[in-house]
């Protein structure tokens, strides 16, 4: 039994949680960070509505309650875990095999994840055989004190709700964390710096930090597969009943938005300039060019390679666009551009190949022009 102090301290603890996931999520342009905020999110948004509604111990709460409470709590729990591990594992690629990270890993990402999102509900779902398609009597109900665990009582359910599923993921994190470790150690600090901003878009800091956050995460949940077997092993003999109790990990799940914050973050005052960057490239990615009736939006990143076009929602790599009244003309040979509106000329200063644009109408223009520092394409991870 958890007391009334202990309960609003974990609920205190996952609003707070809740808030720093959101900051992180929102500066932040990594996907793989972002799915970790979300499956975190709901893990977060789970504990709330638990402890705000029927209090910890889950007393009098409907038996559907407990089953799908538990589903989407082992789900994102499994989840979060695995992510962590597939984050390392992004860093590793993109490091040391960046060619392949390029023309395979990236092209499949979203497939990735989607498989991901399936692997960790797999395990779960199985878990709830028993009280779903063949169901539990109201005595084994009413005599149980584990509804969060969906009245489970067999060692199966126990390894199957564990954090078991995640090891194969554990162990090739693991792996590449070392490797990642090793490389740092034999290759000089600025070189290794230099190759970590080119291949990764990631400072050496963060990359610490980063490690630093995925592995402890794993090593933490390591234990918790054998004390789940124990637990599942002693049950199923009737040697002790599950109950629900606050424990070490209840509480670092709540506080674990406030880690990634200060971890990814590091203070209050690195995401409000965090903020500010991500205003002024979100103002420096788009150009608006308006008239009466038509209106064409342009959005440019640079790459390092190449100019990228986008205009009503096509692309043009080379080539020329008539919309009525404007003309477009993307070449590939000079690296400055102009801009021509009868009234306006602008240069741009980058690396953006020459682009002439001349709508031989006097109609107005609205130019928004500043530096173009953001990425469109992305040829490799970018955390921000």
């Amino acid at each position: 039994m958890a007391s009334k102090f202990a309960e609003i301290l974990i609920l205190i603890f996952n609003v707070i949680s809740i808030i720093c996931e959101c900051l992180v999520y929102y500066v932040n342009s990594n996907s793989h960070i972002k799915l970790l905020c979300i499956y975190d999110l709901i893990q977060h948004v789970l504990k709330i509505f638990r402890i705000a509604v029927y209090g910890y111990s889950f007393k009098g709460s409907p038996y559907w309650i407990c089953v799908l409470y538990s589903f989407i709590n082992r789900f994102t729990h499994n989840g979060s875990l695995i992510m962590s591990c597939i984050t390392i594992i992004n860093f590793y690629l993109a490091i040391f095999h960046p060619i392949q990270f390029k023309n395979i890993y990236l092209k499949s990402r979203k497939y990735i994840f989607i498989l991901s999102a399936v692997y960790s509900a797999i395990f779960p779902l199985i878990a709830l055989y028993e009280p779903v398609i063949v169901g539990y009597s109201d005595e084994h109900v009413a005599e149980s004190l584990n509804c969060s665990c969906a009245y489970r009582y067999r060692l199966y359910q126990f390894v199957l709700d564990s954090v078991a599923c995640t090891i194969p993921f554990s162990i090739a994190e693991i792996y590449c964390t070392v490797r990642i470790l090793y490389e740092i150690k034999i290759t000089p600090r600025d070189i290794f710096k230099r190759q970590l901003s080119e291949k990764a878009h990631l400072s050496f800091s963060k990359l610490i930090r980063i490690l630093f956050m995925c592995v402890s995460v794993t090593l933490f949940s390591f234990p918790y597969v054998y004390l789940d077997v124990i637990s599942g092993t002693a049950v199923e003999r009737k040697e002790k009943k599950e109950y629900e109790y606050l424990d070490l990990s209840n509480y670092y799940v709540a506080i674990s938005g406030i880690l990634l914050f200060l971890l990814l973050l590091g203070s209050p005052k690195t995401f409000i300039k965090k903020v500010k960057e991500k205003w002024n490239n979100n103002d420096s990615s788009s150009y608006y060019f308006s008239n009466n009736n038509n209106n064409t939006y342009c959005r440019s990143m640079d790459t390092g390679s190449e100019f990228h076009l986008r205009s009503i929602g096509t692309d043009y790599r080379t080539g020329s666009v008539d919309s009525g009244f404007d003309h477009f003309n993307l070449m590939h040979s000079n690296k400055n551009g102009s801009m021509d509106s009868g009234m306006d000329r602008f240069n741009a200063l980058g690396s953006v190949k020459n682009i002439s644009m001349d709508s031989g109408m006097d109609h107005s223009t609205y130019i928004y022009t500043n530096t173009i520092n953001k990425k469109f394409y992305q040829n490799t991870s970018n955390i921000d």
